[in-house]
């Protein structure tokens, strides 16, 4: 321990006298420590925590999933659930679904989310309220008395948190519901804003049909049961369900995943991982670059452990020694490193998207701190192994008698090794920053089928009570809509069912007239609910056709208006399907025809990269449209005439909620927030690689052009132009960026496919971001080549010859 205690202190003593060195090591290696900090926070607080329920691990989610169509994660039926809890490997399941309620009563009316469940929703779980009950079965049934359980943050907000009672009442949809339960205090569902939990309550046809897909299911695991067992267990009752289906419905099986997925999707998940590994990739450049430093001081102190090793240390004593000093250094750079990651936590939950769950638990706490200690010994032991082993090989004797000059060649190779991997991964990065970079600029510069300008959006929910079908609902919204044409700060407006770029929610078979259908190979379309002028108010052109008008009710001939993509898919050759006739839900003799009148230039619902999919626009007299979309071109900025939307749905009806009043250009930003803050951050990560890459090879060769002082002052005396010089020194210097960059190149083009799914538009292997990466850090290693030539080409040829 004496022997500790002395190299601890003489560690310290060296360190303070060269301060310069001590300063930019340290500062390197806060850098790389407190953004791996940072970046640790956000993979603990939102990946590794479990979700707040009663044995966590045990819960999953239940997709329905039809490879023919298309999709691995879609909603499933009330009747796949019920046949679904004959697998033995769930102990229980649940089906739910959100939506928007209109909710009245202490305060103004407001639009609230909420859940609809049946009751085992709450044993799933495993939770249950505080005050009060849960619901049961004989509650979900038609008829019954209207009840609900509440969040304890709704109870304080809108009863002011008096002593719960029965006989409490909200008014929600139009209707008085009995609040019969208070939720824990901080309960939330998945970290959503749901606050009201009610009895799922269905149709007949919603109840009995398989097809009816609309809900969502949470499940609990038998003890002993396993994601997987469940899954081949639920697929297998699934199959044998589906063969029993007419041919057109059939296709259909299921998928269990945990729940955790449902929280942090596999696309979010992958962005935090990519993150953790850049920043992982900066701090091993920052350990390299601190093992270069160090090897090239001790190569200035060899006469030191050329004196000590003549006194009796050994090599284990002289790699102690040294070792010592790195942890050190490394320690005091994990200090502040914790400062830094103390400021940059809160810098990256300010810019993180909107909502995003779990951001409450990223914070620098013990768990944070364990690490960055843990990250301190591996810097430590990294940055200073290598030189430290090195350094104390045994030629220190031959050092001592020429009195401390000259480097081995086996430095001088590890050097360049180091210099090599630096760049390797500093290309690595800056590929995979290129990549994300032309996917979100391509995304957001690519033509969305709209004029996204001067529009607003907001959504509209109408209460089920007071506006219980398709009649009613649309004579609320016409209305609504007519007064709103009437404000003068707006051109024109219309109603949808899904905002552009926000995916068709509801798709459905197409059957064509006069064509079978293929059950392996069905005709799918996406189908949205409008009011005449949408094409108009969003700028698309009608291709042909008419768009809807006033005479297109529910009493009159069924009719549509297709995309261009639909027109070509489904009537391959027809100059103009116009009169053209199908159904929706596939070949049923019960289902209507619906004839095409129109054909629309296509508009991107699921985002701007993505080729259009076949879609049917139908009026909202001929569909149910509860819940509608309001868009609303404007005479000049959007965000001063945002308010027009309010105010011509108060003039319907006063007690109606509008939610979600935003430009379409913030409701984009938003949703492109995500890939932008991971840009973002990768970015500044790929820009610290490119500098610690350029300053490891400026170092590099300060170090070697000093090592080769005499041999250049005997080329300059021997006659050698500067131009002989230059070539010498830079020659080095490229060759080390070319290998760095050929095994850059090769890392980045097995790494690149890996984040194939975070990409839109862009290529893993694009030419284009592999070549600018490339350039960028050649042109960095040219510019930190330059100090090293200036200071060969100051070389005096008669100093260094006296020298010798």
């Amino acid at each position: 321990m004496q022997a500790w205690g002395d190299d601890l202190r003489f560690a310290i003593r060296i360190l303070g006298r060269q301060k310069l060195l001590t300063l930019v090591a340290a500062c390197t290696l806060a850098l790389g420590m407190g953004a791996n900090t940072a970046i640790f926070s956000t993979v603990s607080g939102i990946l590794w925590n479990a979700l707040p329920y009663p044995e966590p691990e045990r819960l999953a989610a239940v997709w329905g999933a039809n490879t023919r169509m298309g999709f691995d994660q879609a909603s499933v039926s009330l009747r796949d659930v019920e046949d679904w809890r004959k697998a033995r490997g769930l102990q229980g399941i649940s089906a739910w679904r959100y939506f928007q309620v209109a909710l009245s009563g202490s305060n103004e009316a407001r639009s609230v989310l909420a859940v609809e469940s049946d009751p085992e929703f709450f044993e799933v779980l495993r939770e249950k309220p505080a005050l009060g009950r849960a619901y049961g079965d004989l509650e979900r049934q038609p008829g019954e008395h209207h009840v609900a359980v509440i969040t304890e943050s709704l109870w304080r907000r809108d009863f002011g948190a008096v002593p719960f009672t029965a006989g409490h009442e909200l008014r929600i949809d139009g209707a008085n519901y009995t609040i019969i339960g208070i939720m824990p205090p901080g309960f939330s569902f998945l970290y959503s804003d749901a606050e009201i939990f009610i009895p799922l309550r269905l149709a007949l046809e919603q109840r009995t049909q398989r097809r009816m897909r609309g809900l969502r299911a949470v499940a609990r695991l038998a003890p002993g049961a396993t994601i997987a067992s469940a899954g081949a267990e639920v697929q297998a009752i699934s199959k044998v369900l589906d063969d029993a289906e007419p041919p057109a419905n059939r296709g259909w099986s299921a998928r269990v995943l945990p729940l955790e997925l449902y929280v942090i999707d596999r696309g979010a998940r992958l962005s935090i991982q990519t993150m953790f590994w850049a920043v992982m990739g900066v701090l091993l450049i920052a350990c390299t670059n601190i093992a270069g430093l160090l090897l090239a001081r001790g190569t200035l102190r060899q006469r030191e452990l050329a004196i000590r090793a003549s006194m009796g240390a050994g090599q284990g004593r002289i790699i102690r020694l040294l070792l010592t000093e790195s942890l050190v250094l490394s320690l005091i750079g994990g200090a502040l490193g914790t400062a830094f990651a103390a400021w940059a936590i809160p810098f990256l939950r300010s810019i993180a998207p909107e909502k995003f769950p779990r951001l409450e638990f990223v914070r620098l706490d013990p768990a944070a701190l364990g690490y960055t200690f843990l990250l301190c010994l591996a810097c430590g032991i990294v940055s200073g192994l290598a030189p430290a082993w090195l350094l104390s090989r045994g030629e220190l004797a031959r050092t001592l008698h020429e009195g401390g000059r000259g480097g081995t060649f086996s430095r001088q190779r590890l050097l360049q090794g180091l210099v090599a991997t630096e760049v390797a991964l500093a290309m690595i990065l800056l590929t995979v920053t290129g990549l994300l970079v032309r996917s979100l600029v391509g995304q957001l510069n690519a033509d969305p089928g709209f004029d996204r300008t001067r529009l607003i959006t907001a959504v509209v929910t109408l209460p089920r009570a007071l506006y219980p079908d398709s009649a009613k609902q649309a004579a609320f919204h016409r209305a609504a809509v007519a007064a709103l044409r009437r404000d003068s700060r707006i051109v024109n407006a219309s109603v949808v069912q899904t905002l552009p770029l926000g995916g068709s929610n509801s798709w459905d078979i197409v059957s064509i007239e006069g064509r079978a259908t293929n059950p392996d190979e069905p005709n799918m379309a996406g189908f949205l609910a409008i009011l005449p002028g949408y094409f108009n108010t969003l700028g698309v052109p009608m291709l042909a056709g008419r768009d809807f008008d006033d005479n297109d009710t529910a009493e009159s001939l069924r009719v549509a208006v297709i995309n261009q993509t639909m027109a070509r898919r489904f009537w391959p050759g027809d100059p103009s399907p116009i009169g053209r006739r199908f159904r929706m839900g596939g070949p049923k003799p019960d289902s209507p025809w619906i004839t095409v009148v129109g054909i629309s230039r296509d508009v991107r619902h699921q985002n701007t990269l993505q080729p259009p999919r076949p879609e049917m626009f139908i009026p909202i007299t001929q569909n149910n449209s509860r819940t509608m979309v309001y868009l609303a071109r404007t005479r000049s900025e959007s965000a001063e005439a945002a308010p027009a939307v309010r105010e011509a749905v108060w003039s319907v009806d006063r007690n109606q909620p509008v939610s979600d009043l935003q430009t379409m250009d913030e409701l984009i930003d938003r949703r492109m927030a995500g890939p932008r803050v991971t840009v973002q951050i990768l970015g500044f990560l790929a820009i610290l690689a490119l500098l610690l890459a350029g300053l490891g090879i400026y170092g590099v060769l300060s170090y070697l052009t000093s090592q080769r002082a005499r041999e250049i002052g005997i080329r300059v005396a021997m006659g050698a132009a500067p131009g002989d010089v230059i070539r010498l020194v830079l020659n080095r210097g490229v060759l080390l960026a070319a290998i760095g960059l050929v095994l850059g190149i090769g890392g980045s083009a097995a790494i690149a496919p890996l984040i194939r799914s975070l990409l839109s538009g862009v290529e893993p292997h694009d030419v284009a971001s592999f070549s600018l990466s490339a350039g960028s850090l050649l042109a960095v290693a040219c510019f930190a080549c330059a100090f090293p030539v200036l200071r060969a080409l100051r070389t005096d040829a008669a100093r260094v010859l006296r020298e010798e």
